[in-house]
């Protein structure tokens, strides 16, 4: 059963409206009690009050993934799972290609978010750290096409070069395209389908997406967004666009000549806080009105300080190599990797709410609980629950009522 209706229901409730003024007092509201699924549902309906866009913030990725479905379920027009790395930004171990083309999809989908559309992202603390190009520079990289445009097809070719596409015979695979007279095939690494590009001389006739393994045309969509296949390319760019004296001491002798001469960088992820001073988060690439919602911040400040003490020790490592080995180390900043504490209690600066059911809310003001209680209600018997109900309105409590129709298939 789809969640929609009741959180649509949800959000004209008065109870919702109560709750909602509670996340205007200055200590942060908590909500305890609540079961995965009522977390789902309220924090939908508190967001959409004030918001289109959520971001639910969670300790570990499988909590993550245990809170995508439900949330998904409750009517949002995109709903994203951001995946994140446990390896360290320091380190020059690569990061998987489905993790970055899984980052640059949730990314996409924010830059084209309409005003009709609403997004809710489900991610763990680790996508609060610094790990991405600025907005700017990602989105300044970006080819955006539109049905009617002219098109140079030179110089989209070398477009889609710069942004790491290669040039294949088939499309099979993210991160490739083809060109068949006046039709151009791309699978945008940030797409689950691959694209058809349909010309009539220079103007984009028709795009439309295409099943890969048949290669049958599917549905026609007005625009498309083509993201870089990466981050490596514009970081490279970066590197390759600041004065030579300044950085070329932090690169080993086969990275610079990689650098240099073939314009490609393997390791270019740990350079990615010399190519930017100030590289970005998740939340840099969201506007001040998001909703934000921290479940069991105690739980994901822990998470945090143990892999914030771990990449510590691989940024002093990578400094004292540069020591030993005579090179500067003036310009390699620890600037991929902030303090957890400072970076939820950013988070309060934001309209939104937190959920626990493990921390110690004693010393806490500003709290809701919603916890529910087992009735051992036997079918039919009304009159017992019509009392019961009785019963806690006169205790001044506000009851919701949610009734499931179940059917046989």
């Amino acid at each position: 059963m789809s969640l929609e209706s009741i959180a649509k229901k949800l959000e004209d409730h008065p109870l919702t409206n109560e709750i909602l003024d509670r996340t205007n007092r200055k200590e942060r509201l908590i909500i305890t009690g609540a079961s995965r699924t009522a977390k789902a549902l309220i924090t939908t309906s508190l967001a959409k009050q004030k918001s289109n866009k959520l971001l639910v913030i969670v300790p570990t990725l499988e909590e993550a993934t245990r809170w995508y479905p439900l949330v998904k379920d409750c009517g949002w027009t995109r709903t994203c799972l951001y995946p994140t790395s446990e390896v360290s930004p320091y380190d020059s171990i690569q990061v998987t290609s489905e993790i970055v083309w899984g980052q640059l999809q949730v990314l996409s989908d924010i830059l084209e978010l309409q005003s009709n559309e609403n997004i809710a992202i489900i991610a763990t603390e680790r996508s609060l750290q610094p790990h991405l190009p600025p907005l700017d520079y990602l989105k300044s990289k970006c080819i955006k096409l539109m049905v009617g445009d002219e098109i140079n097809t030179s110089n989209l070719a070398n477009q889609l070069i710069e942004c790491g596409y290669i040039k294949t015979s088939n499309i099979d695979q993210e991160g490739t395209w083809t060109r068949r007279g006046d039709i151009l095939d791309i699978y945008p690494v940030s797409s689950e389908l691959p694209i058809r590009l349909e010309l009539f001389g220079d103007q984009l006739e028709k795009i439309k997406e295409f099943d890969p393994i048949s290669q049958k045309s599917l549905d026609k969509i007005d625009n498309v967004c083509i993201t870089p296949t990466g981050f490596n390319p514009l970081i490279i760019d970066k590197l390759l666009s600041i004065n030579d004296k300044d950085i070329s001491n932090l690169f080993t002798d086969e990275e610079y000549s990689e650098l240099i001469n073939t314009k490609t960088l393997s390791s270019a992820k740990k350079y990615l806080g010399v190519a930017f001073e100030e590289p970005s988060s998740l939340l840099n690439y969201l506007d001040n009105e998001t909703f934000v919602v921290v479940d069991e911040r105690l739980q994901g400040i822990s998470h945090g300080n143990a892999w914030h003490k771990i990449v510590d020790e691989s940024y002093i490592e990578t400094i004292k190599g540069f020591s030993e080995n005579n090179k500067t180390k003036s310009n390699y900043k620890p600037n991929l990797h902030i303090e957890i504490n400072n970076i939820y209690e950013n988070l309060n600066k934001y309209n939104g709410i937190d959920t626990t059911d493990l921390e110690d809310l004693s010393s806490k003001i500003n709290v809701f609980n919603i916890s529910s209680k087992l009735h051992s209600w036997l079918p039919n018997q009304y009159g017992k629950i019509s009392l019961s109900i009785k019963d806690y309105i006169n205790e001044k409590y506000c009851i919701w009522i949610i009734l499931f129709k179940l059917e046989r298939i």
